[in-house]
């Protein structure tokens, strides 16, 4: 038994000289309890103590030292989890809620050889609500032609159950160039509403696969290597653009509709504020989207 004390606050318990403490409306706050009543001491300590959770439910491939998740991947070398990755675990473990996704998520994302994708692709989709699998692969968009072909060449195909993907090497990594070389994907909001009136797909991304984020897309499209396409959409949005904040051009849009050439770009098929094929168009001849 560890010194304790329990009120209607929070229950503290003393491990061997480190005081811990869970509040009352952590859902922890019960099972803690019933631990004690039973004298489960073991439990306690378990249940209290991230370090020692983490380690207990991942059979030892994970660790935390002073709020830092550290994973083993599946080189048997452990590494440090991103900040906002590191942080969510973190709330999925107070919170009692499974986590075995987003380990998978960041063993896989630690696959990945570019620095700025590792550091940065949880927060993107974090911050566009996109989903991630019990593999640790993430969910997101893509709007194709009705024969399911790419938009761009007429020569990918996106039919149900396909892996499309191209080599890494051909995909261009320079966040700086909005429209170019690469597969890509995109939020719901992108891919259904920008190229509306085309089949919208859902599909599913490897973290180690994702290559880029455009900087001028407000955190709506990527170019990934690889992606199987799980199925078509059939999602519906109570507004055409459901985050309108995120999306500074929708309201300019609507007040040009009858001059549209001055903003839609026919060689890129994008608003011409996210276009820079002044730069040539031979360079996008080849883009499949």
């Amino acid at each position: 038994m560890y010194p304790h004390l329990i009120t209607n606050r929070a229950i503290t318990v003393d491990f061997n000289g480190e005081s811990r403490s869970v509040q009352a409306e952590s859902p922890k706050y019960d099972n803690v309890l019933d631990a004690i009543r039973e004298n489960r001491w073991e439990d306690v300590e378990t249940l209290m103590t991230p370090e020692v959770e983490i380690q207990a439910a991942s059979d030892g491939s994970m660790r935390v030292e002073n709020g830092q998740v550290y994973v083993t991947g599946d080189d048997g070398q452990e590494f440090t989890v991103a900040s906002d990755l590191n942080d969510t675990i973190l709330s999925y473990m107070e919170n009692q809620l499974p986590f075995d996704g987003l380990v998978k998520f960041a063993v896989k994302l630690n696959q990945n050889p570019s620095f700025r994708s590792v550091q940065q692709l949880f927060n993107f989709i974090r911050n566009t609500n996109m989903t991630i699998t019990e593999d640790g692969n993430f969910v997101a968009y893509k709007s194709v032609n009705e024969d399911f072909t790419d938009c761009y060449t007429g020569k990918f195909d996106n039919s149900v159950g396909k892996v499309v993907s191209m080599p890494r090497n051909q995909v261009n990594e320079d966040p700086n160039k909005t429209c170019s070389e690469g597969l890509h994907v995109a939020t719901y909001d992108y891919a259904h509403n920008v190229y509306s009136g085309r089949v919208t797909l859902f599909v599913e991304v490897n973290p180690k696969d994702v290559v880029a984020v455009p900087i001028d897309y407000n955190n709506a499209k990527m170019r990934v290597c690889e992606y199987r396409v799980l199925g078509v959409s059939e999602r519906e949005l109570d507004s055409p653009i459901a985050n309108t904040k995120d999306f500074d051009w929708y309201d300019e849009q609507e007040e040009e509709e009858d001059d549209a050439d001055k903003w839609w770009c026919d060689i890129c098929d994008d608003y011409v504020e996210y276009c820079h094929c002044d730069e040539g168009e031979d360079d996008y001849d080849d883009i499949p989207f």
